[in-house]
């Protein structure tokens, strides 16, 4: 945001899209957190990432003048991303090379799950799996996100 103010005019505006971190710890049972060494991990709420996103832009001469949720719907090639095994950034403190493969497991399904039942409220173990054998082509990912609209003082 730093950036875009000095780039931008004065009262000039702009819409700064952010993905929200769904809460990843309430779909997994206070037993799976114990075995695998995920209590501690917390993820913050919805409004308080937005909280910090406003305050963000606020510090950098920006005045947020609209919030807009949403929900966004990627289309992709399930099995390519399956077969590249990697994790987006909000897992990376959660594994680590050495782990067991069924934390691994977790943590791979809690990711799949999360994106394409966003409205469940427990973890669905069977996610990966409902893809298909092999994967559907095209899965359906739902990625929430926040629009903020600016406009610099």
């Amino acid at each position: 945001m730093h950036v875009m103010s000095r780039l931008l005019a004065k009262n000039g505006s702009l819409v700064a899209t952010y993905p929200l971190t769904p809460d990843l710890m309430s779909r997994i049972t206070d037993e799976e957190k114990r075995a695998f060494g995920l209590q501690s991990f917390r993820t913050p709420s919805p409004d308080l990432q937005i909280d910090d996103m406003v305050r963000a832009c606020e510090g950098t001469g920006f005045q947020v003048l609209d919030k807009q949720l949403y929900l966004y719907e990627w289309h992709l090639d399930a099995k390519i991303f399956l077969a590249r095994k990697q994790f987006p950034q909000i897992f990376v403190p959660l594994i680590s090379s050495e782990d067991n493969p069924e934390k691994q497991a977790l943590i791979q399904n809690l990711m799949f799950d999360v994106a394409l039942n966003p409205n469940a409220r427990r973890l669905n173990p069977d996610a990966i799996a409902e893809l298909g054998s092999p994967p559907t082509f095209q899965t359906v990912f739902h990625i929430p996100l926040v629009n903020l609209k600016c406009s610099k003082l």
